[in-house]
């Protein structure tokens, strides 16, 4: 991923902007898509700790054939600034609608890191699925219904 740009918000929190590409393997299948995505997130220093930030946002994902998904994400990365050099953990669920080759991560949760090679100007993240146990439910309805 690229940033693409920085707005700050105050004094603590900075929206931005990004855009990637990459590869991901449908789960059972091991079929690989070669996507692009794009997004924002609001970043944070951690209190006390200048060198660590927080990041949470959203990301939309796009196969070549026009399938679509999103991601809601959180991260922690840790920067050493001398080199620059960032490196963290992130954990993301994917929305519940996506198209095509998409749906079988529908709903699907995932954990994984964030690597910012030294002085690169880019972030690599690799997911893995993380398995609860619990089954992703079958429709929204499902799931309003068992929190109630």
């Amino acid at each position: 991923m690229v940033n693409t740009g920085a707005t700050p918000i105050n004094k603590t929190h900075t929206l931005v902007t990004f855009i990637g590409n990459g590869t991901i393997k449908v789960p059972d299948t091991g079929q690989t898509i070669n996507m692009t995505n794009n997004g924002y997130a609001i970043i944070s220093p951690i209190a006390g700790d200048p060198t660590t930030i927080s990041a949470s946002g959203r990301e939309a994902v796009f196969s070549k054939d026009g399938d679509t998904s999103a991601i809601t994400f959180h991260e922690i990365v840790r920067y050493d600034p001398e080199i620059p050099q960032g490196k963290g953990i992130v954990l993301a669920v994917f929305d519940r609608n996506a198209t095509g080759m998409f749906a079988p991560f529908n709903g699907m949760i995932v954990t994984g890191i964030h690597d910012e090679p030294p002085n690169a100007g880019v972030a690599i993240i690799k997911l893995w699925e993380w398995q609860s146990g619990i089954p992703i439910p079958t429709s929204n309805t499902a799931a309003a219904s068992s929190n109630g």
